[in-house]
């Protein structure tokens, strides 16, 4: 897959993240063995009542660090809070979700996932 972006702070906070290019329904797999934190996955495109990441998942990994998947398909979350994940299982899809607003410039024309 194709790495769009990368981050090195975000919204006030240092985190470290990327945007990968994908296509629409994509599997989305955990990098790393943890356990579920929390998840989204209510969020339909244009959804004026999700924030920008529309639907997610969080992953305590077992180093202690957290990751975060976003922008994920609409009922596509495979996983529930609390879940063992090992590295490579199926959490979740790529969507084309749109929750930014419509004059933003930063509106996704492609499928994609945005990690952090």
């Amino acid at each position: 897959k194709e790495i769009l972006q990368c981050y090195g702070f975000s919204s006030g906070k240092n985190s470290l993240g990327m945007t990968i290019k994908a296509s629409l329904d994509d599997s989305v797999k955990a990098i790393a063995d943890g356990i579920v934190a929390s998840f989204k996955d209510g969020c339909t495109e244009g959804d004026t009542n999700c924030d920008s990441y529309g639907n997610w998942v969080l992953i305590k990994n077992n180093d202690g660090l957290y990751s975060f998947y976003a922008h994920l398909n609409f009922r596509s979350v495979s996983v529930q809070v609390d879940q063992q994940i090992k590295s490579n299982d199926e959490i979740g899809k790529t969507a084309l979700q749109r929750f930014l607003p419509l004059f933003s410039k930063c509106r996704s024309v492609f499928p994609h996932l945005v990690l952090f």
